[in-house]
């Protein structure tokens, strides 16, 4: 069996009708692929467990899961070159958000949409579409 490795790779994130963009234009990120060991400590997974009394006597248990990531440390560590992102500052100037590092310090309004897609792209274990065809 043999499978696709690739540690680096440009992705273009969706958020904010960014893929409609002309491509000269569009937000592009650099991922860079955690190894199997990273990515455990990317994310973890907390279950609740709750008995519920029901209907005649039944009693019934409700769980849930909730998924915590450690997004500081995927910006900082799994996010490369970031082209063609500028944040607006209150005296009208901008800033280029050249990295994950500095998009992990930024303040800018939206820009969570951002930051949770590449979370999800940095921990999942999928190939795009795109990737195959390369």
């Amino acid at each position: 069996m043999i499978l696709t490795a690739k540690t680096r790779y440009d992705y273009v994130p969706g958020f904010n009708g960014n893929k409609a963009l002309k491509p000269e234009d569009r937000v592009v990120c650099e991922i860079i692929r955690p190894t199997v060991e990273d990515r455990n400590g990317l994310f973890s997974m907390d279950i609740e467990r709750e008995l519920k009394d029901a209907a005649e006597g039944e009693t019934r248990a409700a769980v849930t899961f909730k998924r915590r990531v450690d997004v500081s440390r995927i910006l900082r560590r799994h996010v490369g070159a970031i082209k063609n992102l500028e944040i607006k500052n209150e005296d009208g100037g901008t800033v280029k958000i050249k990295d994950g590092e500095a998009l992990a310090e930024c303040t800018a309004y939206g820009i969570s949409a951002l930051v949770e897609e590449l979370c999800q792209e940095v921990i999942s274990d999928r190939l795009s579409e795109e990737e195959k065809k390369i």
